[in-house]
């Protein structure tokens, strides 16, 4: 089975750059909370994404959340537009400029939509 690779890229927060997978952007924060994207540790362990600013920011997970982490689950959307990821076998390769993870997106009714290897 082949792992779907995901972009790290240096995101500005707090006055520093740091490194993280973005997994959502949005225009305002009326935009993020219509449509809400945010990360979790499978089992209500905790929400593991960040946001940017209040205006044109993005939604991302820093690279040191990662350490220990095998699984987690990405929530995209809410009402008839929820759906949600499950990553799962997830590595940090090459130093830290490359993340692969089993991708599987699921429906509100827990259907398979797609999945990415």
């Amino acid at each position: 089975m082949k792992n779907h690779q995901l972009e790290v890229i240096e995101v500005g927060y707090k006055r520093q750059y740091t490194k993280g997978v973005v997994i959502g952007t949005y225009s305002n924060l009326y935009e993020l909370k219509k449509s809400p994207c945010f990360a979790t540790l499978l089992g209500n362990g905790g929400t593991l994404s960040e946001v940017t600013r209040r205006k044109g920011g993005v939604v991302w997970i820093p690279l040191n959340r990662f350490d220990g982490v095998k699984k987690l689950k990405v929530i995209l959307g809410k009402g008839k537009h929820y759906k949600y990821e499950v990553w799962r076998n997830i590595v940090v390769r090459d130093g830290g400029f490359m993340v692969t993870a089993n991708i599987t997106t699921y429906d509100k009714q827990g259907e398979v939509i797609a999945q990415l290897n």
